[in-house]
């Protein structure tokens, strides 16, 4: 709120600022390699290197990151060291593991040379901790440090993009990659342990990572949908056939982040014990607001993703528009927010539960569709997933609240529009 009198390098607004350069880098990366010269399948293994990183380390680094966010002032410098020796053993014995099993690993993830699980784990030593290095320089309100992280993250873009173009082949880039990361690392520890102030002991990282636990357990349920999709794309169709879907796979920002703007800042207000019934109607009239812009502009790139997908990514993957499209359904339930009351009144199992069983459909759902519809199903799963969670957390919602969905959702304009975006979907993939 009244963004132009706030620094723009307040916690707040920097991990919003970096989260929003991170996926323009990721598109513009995904775009230029789809523009190169390289094949089908040397993208697919720069794509699973991304997957390789990320589904072996998204748990326990959203943990300990959420958990350093809530320390207490004078706790911060000590808990950044805390954080990043957990985040560099954890990474450390997981990529340890991976090499020990190389052979079965390569072969679960069709990797053909099993010297690209080596590049897979190195990535993972160094890139894991590179996600602290944003946390440290927002918190620190330092502008240079920020530019900093800035140039830094922005050569992941030069290296893919310069590297493809010039014929280096898919080692080279993944050696950049690599390398990058070292050099993001290497600042980190500096940075981190310039200040002898605060001395640690092993006590302190137990106590430290125990207590991170049930977040860790939350974030592990509620986000191994899309990494668990990624694996069985590459698992049962191969490294052409992930390029392909991850390409595809790429939900409509604007939703996404418009809806996660919403529930987050919706949760102060919802928990507050004035008015309870005023904000419940504040919720549904923002709703209704999002819901009139983000379904318009998912109808329009329903209908034009066959054309724009090749004039983006090129006519090699013309084929990922299709899973684009169904991933567009997801925006017919991004916009129901019981997750917000839930959160709100702090019925954080209840959400944990919704999220074991969302987990559970999407992988039984993702196997039995691939039988009849091939990789097309992983993404047909996606959306079922996602609408079970939704109407389940309603049932939490009216059984521990008393509150009704229609308290919350404009039920005829969300049914005419979730009509019309089914409607354009049908008739995309039958025409």
């Amino acid at each position: 709120m009244q963004l132009n009198k706030r620094n723009i390098f307040d916690p707040i607004i920097g991990f919003q600022l970096f989260s929003l350069i991170r996926y323009s880098l990721l598109l513009l990366t995904a775009i230029f390699l789809a523009h190169s010269n390289l094949s089908l399948n040397q993208i697919g293994m720069y794509e699973t290197m991304l997957l390789f990183s990320g589904m072996f380390s998204f748990f326990y680094v959203g943990a300990l990151t959420t958990k350093l966010l809530s320390s207490k002032p004078d706790e911060k410098e000590k808990n950044y060291k805390l954080v990043l020796i957990a985040l560099l053993l954890t990474s450390l014995s997981i990529a340890v593991i991976l090499l020990i099993l190389k052979d079965s690993v390569a072969n679960v993830f069709n990797v053909s040379n099993t010297t690209h699980i080596k590049f897979f784990a190195c990535y993972l030593i160094f890139n894991t901790q590179g996600f602290l290095l944003e946390f440290f320089f927002c918190s620190k309100k330092n502008k240079s440090a920020n530019y900093l992280c800035n140039y830094l993250r922005n050569n992941l873009f030069f290296v893919v993009a310069y590297s493809s173009f010039n014929n280096f082949g898919i080692e080279t880039i993944l050696t950049g990659l690599i390398l990058l990361a070292v050099l993001r690392f290497i600042t980190l520890i500096i940075l981190v342990f310039s200040k002898n102030t605060d001395t640690i002991s092993w006590a302190d990282l137990t106590q430290f990572c125990s207590s991170s636990f049930p977040l860790l357990l939350s974030l592990l349920l509620s986000g191994s949908a899309d990494y668990i999709d990624s694996f069985l794309a590459v698992n049962y169709f191969g490294q052409e056939q992930l390029a392909i879907f991850k390409y595809g796979a790429k939900e409509l920002p604007l939703s996404l982040l418009m809806a996660n703007a919403l529930s987050n800042a919706m949760i102060p207000v919802l928990s507050g014990q004035n008015d309870f019934a005023r904000s419940i109607l504040e919720l549904k009239k923002r709703t209704t607001h999002l819901i009139r812009i983000v379904f318009p502009v998912s109808i329009i790139l329903m209908l034009t993703a066959q054309w724009i997908y090749p004039l983006v990514f090129s006519s090699k993957f013309k084929d990922s528009a299709i899973i684009f499209c169904i991933y567009l359904l997801l925006v017919c339930s991004r916009v129901m927010f019981p997750q917000t009351l839930l959160l709100a009144k702090g019925h954080f199992k209840k959400i944990a539960i919704a999220s074991s069983i969302e987990l559970v459909i999407n992988i039984f759902a993702s196997i039995l569709l691939m039988r009849y519809y091939g990789i097309i199903g992983i993404a047909m799963a996606t959306v079922i997933a996602f609408m079970c969670d939704k109407l389940i957390l309603f049932y939490f919602v009216k059984s521990t609240l008393a509150i009704r969905p229609s308290n919350i959702i404009p039920f005829k304009e969300y049914l005419i529009f979730t009509f019309l975006l089914l409607a354009s979907c049908y008739f995309v993939i039958l025409y």
